[in-house]
């Protein structure tokens, strides 16, 4: 579960948690990622509790940071806020990693603990509300740069893949260098806009179009295959 908390989609988790347990499920086989609001040390931590009560969850399963700039990723540059864009990397990500748990089975007890104060800074002690961490659309100079200060690996790379990019223009390049920089912890892929956003570039590819008609599939399908047989998951 991959969603921005708000409103109407803040209502839908609720409703979809109380069905997960109503069902006789376990908090533990669902799996929440989602992304800090804010970037620095104090705003990190703020912005993890936030996302604690917005969900009503005890810890996150994975936090990533979305964007290595300071602003929405919309217009398609990462904003360096006056140069000051490494510090606030660092700074964020040094917080994140002050929040993930020693051990996953903290998880388990974390439910019977009070939680904790907005207040409170939440790395300290045994509270730990995070089971890993990892980092979205950075390029690979930002990875360059976590590896020198990092001591908690990113455990999940989240990039845009999809057919119309190819594997050598950034999945092939991006594992070796992760590889490199990361080399005591395997790191997972994770793809994003697999469909190229809906492009009709891509949908409308007439080799994707024949393809998915000799196979009977549709081209939708084939990019989401051709993304998982590459290791990725969605």
């Amino acid at each position: 579960m991959d969603l921005p908390v708000r409103g109407q989609i803040r209502l839908m988790l609720l409703s979809f948690a109380a069905a997960f347990a109503a069902a006789g499920n376990c908090r533990c086989e669902l799996g929440i990622a989602t992304t800090p609001k804010l970037y620095g040390a104090t705003a990190a931590t703020k912005a993890c509790h936030m996302s604690l009560n917005a969900l009503d969850t005890e810890y996150i399963d994975l936090y990533m940071m979305h964007w290595p700039g300071l602003q929405d990723p919309s217009h398609g540059k990462v904003v360096e806020a006056q140069g000051y864009g490494k510090d606030i990397r660092r700074e964020s990500w040094l917080a994140l990693e002050s929040m993930v748990m020693n051990e996953p089975a903290v998880a388990r007890e974390i439910s019977s603990q009070k939680r904790e104060s907005e207040t409170t800074v939440m790395g300290s002690g045994s509270y730990r509300v995070l089971h890993s961490i990892g980092v979205c659309n950075f390029l690979p100079k930002h990875l360059e740069e976590l590896a020198g200060y990092c001591s908690i690996p990113p455990a999940v790379i989240q990039y845009e893949c999809h057919p119309l990019l190819g594997a050598e223009g950034t999945e092939n390049p991006l594992r070796r260098l992760c590889t490199r920089l990361f080399p005591m912890k395997p790191i997972h892929f994770q793809a994003h806009s697999a469909l190229a956003g809906g492009s009709a570039q891509l949908l409308g590819n007439e080799e994707l179009k024949e393809l998915a008609v000799n196979i009977r599939r549709t081209v939708a399908q084939i990019a989401i295959r051709w993304s998982l047989q590459k290791g990725n998951s969605k």
